[in-house]
């Protein structure tokens, strides 16, 4: 039985999907050594930004495992949109500590 368009869209979004994962996985591990490094340091809006960038790493690349395995669609859209986010309040956030 011949492969599907559909089936080879869908085992590359899956591979799409855990080159994120593991891009994420790097980056909680570089920005969590910063914020262990720098948390004495900060006020408290910086710590709690610094969480959130944690958390939003954790979370996003997550949610869309939950969804991929649900069978819905893998929204690489949302991905992108959270990173830049991200890069944005970390940006903001070591900014700061300087």
């Amino acid at each position: 039985m011949e492969a599907t368009k559909n089936d080879q869209i869908q085992r590359d979004g899956t591979n799409l999907l855990w080159v994120v994962v593991m891009q994420t996985v790097a980056g909680v591990l570089i920005v969590g050594v910063q914020v262990f490094q720098h948390w004495h340091t900060w006020r408290l809006l910086l710590r709690v930004m610094s969480l959130f960038v944690l958390l939003m790493l954790v979370l996003a690349p997550g949610g869309e495992i939950m969804r991929r395995r649900q069978g819905k669609e893998v929204r690489f859209g949302m991905l992108a949109v959270n990173g830049y986010l991200l890069v944005w309040i970390t940006a903001y956030v070591f900014g700061n500590s300087i």
